[in-house]
């Protein structure tokens, strides 16, 4: 089962003389069941790049893959079902990522500009063996 909800990145807090283009990854409230943990977050940014991970949770792998200038990918997964997490908390402004300076980086076809799309990937424990499911924030450009 997939659900899209909009918003996962924001402008984080000013700094002092910025130019840049920075937005801090989050996610926006989410109601899990009571027996659904989340066990795996990703993070892709296309035109851009992460410039700092503010969060590294115990007990959980983190991998960022690189491709090629315009794509990004950040992968955080449990390494057991008890490290899951029972909400979104922990995950706030948990990243933060800036737009490429690249003027003609293509982010999609025909689009310019930065896109980030975060997907959480959860499990359940009731009934046992209670599926995966999987929510994505996508933040166009």
């Amino acid at each position: 089962m997939a659900f899209v909800l909009g918003g996962c990145a924001h402008k984080p807090m000013p700094q002092s003389g910025a130019a840049h283009h920075y937005l801090s990854v989050s996610f926006p409230r989410l109601k899990l069941t009571e027996s659904e943990y989340i066990q795996s977050v990703e993070v892709i940014v296309r035109c851009g790049r992460i410039v700092s991970i503010g969060r590294l949770l115990n007990d959980w792998d983190l991998e960022v893959q690189w491709d090629n200038p315009s794509f990004l990918k950040l992968r955080t997964q449990a390494r057991h079902f008890s490290a899951g997490l029972p909400n979104v908390n922990q995950l706030a402004d948990f990243i933060t990522v800036e737009e490429t300076a690249d003027p003609d980086c293509f982010s999609f076809v025909g689009k310019k500009g930065m896109t980030v799309t975060a997907t959480l990937f959860t499990d359940m424990t009731d009934p046992p063996g209670g599926g995966v499911r999987k929510y994505s924030f996508p933040r166009p450009n």
